[in-house]
Parts: structure tokens; sequence; C-alpha cells
């Protein structure tokens, strides 16, 4: 314990794997619903890629 908080935890092989299933499903949906805004929004709300780099100081 570190900070009467736990700084490690032992699962099994099978439960890991089911966590991670559940982290790359939750991913896969925050990824979905940002292609789903993006549908909506206007494109006039979009920067061109070049002002974005320009903005940054990066030359293209």
């Amino acid at each position: 314990m570190k900070n009467n908080r736990p700084e490690a935890v032992i699962l099994s092989v099978e439960e890991y794997e089911r966590i991670k299933e559940l982290a790359d499903m939750a991913e896969h949906i925050g990824l979905a619903e940002l292609i789903r805004e993006s549908k909506t929004t206007p494109k006039e709300s979009y920067i061109p890629f070049e002002d974005v780099m320009a903005k940054a100081g990066i030359i293209l």
C-alpha cells in the first residue's frame, strides 16, 4: 500500500482480457460518437489543415 491505496492488483488472465476487451469497446464507441457528430457539423465550421499547421508554426 502507498498512501492508503493499493499499488497492484492480481487478476486472472481471463479477467484481465475481459477488462481489456471492455476498454477497447468503450474506445470504439467513443470513436463512433465522434464520427456521428462530425457528420452533423457544418463544413463551414472546419478549419483547413494548412491553417492549423500555420497557427502551430509548422511550415508545410
